[in-house]
């Protein structure tokens, strides 16, 4: 970029900066201190909000299936800084076979479970009847995990959250 002056901007005032800044950087740095004492272990996925398996009956509703889930410890702050999480157990409580939402499925018809995260409530969404089965042992149950922004839950980078499995173990979710 070349200043009113003819002045190339680049070459008078980032190459000046630069050339200031070079000699901070290579400054030495001093011998490592002794390692301090650990911090006070933290509670067990405090603050993580999670429901039981829940039973959900969709509707239909203008080309597709609907249902709409009560949870009001669905704050604004979660929305806004924290993370939501649901899941489906396509299968049963005694033969699990759990996956996130949204669940899409291509058996020579596209199948989908999604979800909407509103102030004190979830939507689910179907293309088709994903309401829970009767029995004593229903197939198609939901669950929602909310985790507030603040939680080192929220933070953790090792953590595959499309694994039920994994969340369940690092957030000790019961069953």
């Amino acid at each position: 970029m070349t200043l009113h002056n003819g002045t190339n901007f680049q070459k008078s005032v980032i190459c000046p900066a630069v050339k200031m800044a070079i000699p901070v950087l290579r400054e030495k740095k001093g011998d490592k201190g002794d390692t301090g004492q650990p911090g006070p272990a933290g509670e067990d996925g405090a603050g993580v909000i999670y429901s039981p398996w829940l039973n959900v009956e969709f509707d239909y509703d203008d080309g597709s299936y609907l249902s709409h889930l009560e949870v009001p410890e669905l704050t604004n702050e979660i929305l806004s800084k924290g993370d939501i999480r649901v899941y489906v157990n396509l299968s049963s409580a005694t033969e699990p076979a759990v996956f996130p939402l949204p669940f899409l499925e291509d058996d020579n018809e596209l199948y989908y479970i999604r979800y909407a995260a509103l102030l004190n409530g979830i939507t689910l969404q179907a293309n088709f009847d994903a309401s829970t089965s009767s029995g004593d042992d229903p197939n198609l149950q939901y669950r929602y995990v909310l985790i507030p922004g603040s939680e080192a839950a929220r933070k953790a980078k090792d953590i595959d959250w499309n694994n039920y499995a994994a969340v369940k173990a690092y957030l000790k979710l019961a069953d």
